[in-house]
């Protein structure tokens, strides 16, 4: 069974609100954040994802499409 976590610009993570978008942009992906994405379903440990699905709501329904869809690449 693959772990999937839900992940929002306004995750609760410590001490208060995290965005958590940003940093799958900046840890996962390797790229700038260009804000057009509001949520994320990651499938897989969160450090090191198999994939990740971006969404443009905060919380889109479930049969919403994902925006974009990052793939791991294979080694």
């Amino acid at each position: 069974m693959t772990q999937e976590t839900w992940m929002t610009r306004r995750d609760d993570v410590g001490n208060g609100p995290f965005d958590s978008i940003n940093w799958l942009y900046e840890t996962v992906l390797h790229e700038h954040d260009h804000l057009e994405y509001d949520s994320a379903l990651v499938f897989g440990n969160e450090d090191s994802p198999s994939r990740v699905e971006f969404y443009t709501l905060e919380s889109p329904c479930i049969q919403d499409t994902p925006a974009r869809v990052w793939i791991a690449e294979v080694e």
